[in-house]
């Protein structure tokens, strides 16, 4: 139990300083993986709108057809900036020797050791 907190309160320390502006991939954050991620940030508001209307159909449109993939776990990112009322993350994520700039879930990110 006090583990599963410090863990917690870990996260919440983490993010808190995302959120402040310092650069956050010193702290080790990685993508869990089997959210949604997208180029752009009006993508990722269109996909998670048809998310929440169940409009299967168009979901899978931005997935497949444009800019919007589902994300894998594991992949090292630095956090650019938070929109908590949206719920969104603009995040670099890097991939071999790329650095892609992606908007996905703050539920997508976590802390690895």
């Amino acid at each position: 139990m006090k583990i599963i907190v410090f863990q917690k309160i870990n996260k919440a320390i983490v993010l808190l300083l995302c959120f402040a502006g310092f650069a956050c991939s010193a702290f080790g954050v990685t993508l869990k993986g089997g959210y949604v991620g997208c180029l752009s940030a009006e993508s990722f508001d269109a996909v998670m709108a048809a998310a929440a209307r169940k409009d299967q159909g168009m979901f899978e449109y931005y997935v497949k057809e444009k800019d919007c993939v589902m994300t894998k776990g594991g992949l090292k990112v630095s956090i650019e900036s938070v929109s908590v009322l949206k719920g969104r993350v603009k995040v670099l994520v890097y991939v071999d020797q790329e650095i892609i700039e992606m908007w996905t879930n703050i539920e997508n990110i976590q802390r690895y050791e």
